[in-house]
């Protein structure tokens, strides 16, 4: 007797009859996973079951992908000797910026300036308090001029005069002078609210901090910026390569030991030279910083460029017999 099982699989499939409906109902779709045929005699043993299976393919094959090379070494940036970016002493709007980027700055130079119109009002405020509270120092030294005139005559007419007398003109030559000083001390004041906005006006001139060129614009005119906020950035120096090494690595590397940096499509090798291995870890990302310098000055890189540094070119994928500056195959894409 031949019996042969027939298995049944309930799939979901996509209906789009009406818009918005999502997947369909679920209705049973015959599939064939396995034939079994079952021998059965009168006589001995079952025959040995025959299978016959249908693979099914789950998914297509995923394109091919070249992958990088050993991705051996560490990740640093190119960095200027020098890079300080340029912010205002005051906070308030900013009026013009003097130079773009790429320009040859000179130290002290006026690179940017703020907005002066609210301290001009101010300043000419200042100065007509002052020219008033001086004014009030030569009326009120004539007072006390006078008083004094008047109190020296009271005293050289003896008993002519009462003593009452005395007493008053004395204590109108003191009153006369302690005013005259109080006058002095409120032109003082104005004097040094003055010179206090003389200051700002000159702080309004935003100056390079040393000679060198500029690399970043932050700010354009009429955007609010104050201590905190740059407006330029100023760099100077020979470029260098800024990257960090996990401390159990750090120990293999020491000042003038040579490395090299992997950089470029095509990618490119230049040799550098480390000059400084920071003596204790940065504890915000538990690792050592390291700087390394140029060999080649003739290299192309550019301040913020990404650099991979690695202790050999080998160490990188490269291959052995690589030279400083040799053009080296590009990814497939």
């Amino acid at each position: 007797m031949n019996i042969f099982s027939i298995k049944t699989l309930t799939v979901w499939y996509p209906v789009s009859a009406r818009a918005g409906e999502g997947w369909g109902r679920r209705f049973p779709s015959v599939v064939l996973v396995a034939l079994v045929l079952t021998v059965v005699g009168c006589e001995g043993p079952a025959a040995v079951p025959a299978a016959a299976t249908t693979p099914v393919e789950a998914a297509e094959t995923a394109p091919w992908v070249e992958t990088e090379p050993d991705a051996e070494g560490w990740i640093g940036v190119v960095v200027a000797g020098e890079s300080v970016e340029v912010t205002p002493d005051l906070q308030g709007r900013l009026a013009a910026v003097l130079v773009g980027v790429g320009d040859t700055v000179d130290r002290g130079q006026v690179v940017a300036r703020m907005d002066r119109d609210g301290l001009r009002q101010e300043l000419n405020m200042a100065q007509a308090a002052l020219s008033a509270a001086r004014a009030e120092v030569d009326r009120l030294q004539i007072e006390r001029s006078e008083a004094e005139v008047r109190y020296e005559r009271r005293t050289g007419l003896g008993e002519l005069v009462s003593q009452e007398e005395i007493s008053e003109a004395r204590l109108a030559f003191e009153r006369t002078r302690t005013a005259v000083r109080v006058a002095e001390a409120r032109v003082e004041e104005a004097e040094a609210r003055e010179e206090q906005l003389l200051e700002s006006l000159r702080r309004t001139e935003v100056r390079a901090p040393f000679p060198g060129r500029v690399t970043l614009r932050h700010a354009d005119p009429g955007a609010m910026v104050g201590p905190n906020q740059p407006i330029l950035t100023v760099s100077s120096g020979s470029l260098r390569v800024r990257f960090a090494v996990p401390p159990e690595e750090a120990v293999r590397l020491a000042e003038g030991q040579s490395v090299w940096g992997v950089c470029c499509e095509p990618r490119r090798t230049t040799p550098l030279v480390i000059e400084r291995v920071a003596p204790q870890i940065d504890l915000a990302a538990q690792m050592v910083v390291v700087e390394a310098a140029f060999a080649d000055e003739g290299h192309s890189l550019r301040n913020g460029q990404d650099v991979r540094v690695v202790e050999s070119p080998e160490a990188a994928g490269l291959g052995s017999g690589v030279e400083a500056g040799d053009a080296l195959p590009s990814t497939p894409s």
